[in-house]
């Protein structure tokens, strides 16, 4: 791994973090943007999802999915009319499950074991929010009343 590659997306993803306001990338938004990266400058993966394949580098396209999963909050929230905590629980528990299928692959698993390690990770995920974080949590730590 080019630890100087992934400097700039770090930098990058800490200043979205900072100006965010409800939404500041959390733990599927890392994990999906490490996992990707790591897998792609293995030199041994391609990236799958054609809105991010044409970019060139690992790195900026760890940087374009962070990105992304924040837009894509801000839509389902602003956009859709989504409460703050649900379209932070889906983009999230996403990135998790996204995160458990690159792993499982990296470690030299088959698709069908990915797709179990992506449903487990998120299913997981999703009950840790759910009975850890909740509505009232959620409002209390962004500081964001629904």
């Amino acid at each position: 791994m080019n630890i100087p590659k992934l400097i700039v997306p770090l930098i990058f993803i800490l200043l979205l973090s900072g100006c965010a306001s409800q939404f500041k990338p959390g733990m599927g938004s890392y994990g999906d943007a490490a996992s990707t990266f790591y897998a792609l400058d293995s030199g041994d993966f391609v990236e799958a999802n054609p809105v991010f394949a044409w970019i060139d580098n690992p790195a900026g396209i760890a940087l374009a999915i962070t990105g992304a999963k924040w837009g894509a909050k801000h839509f389902l929230h602003d956009g859709l009319g989504v409460d703050a905590y649900s379209s932070d629980t889906i983009i999230e528990t996403s990135g998790v499950a996204v995160t458990g299928w690159n792993v499982a692959l990296i470690l030299g698993a088959s698709n069908p074991v990915g797709a179990v390690a992506a449903i487990g990770g998120g299913w997981l995920y999703y009950t840790y929010r759910k009975n850890n974080i909740g509505h009232k949590r959620y409002e209390h730590l962004t500081g964001e009343a629904e």
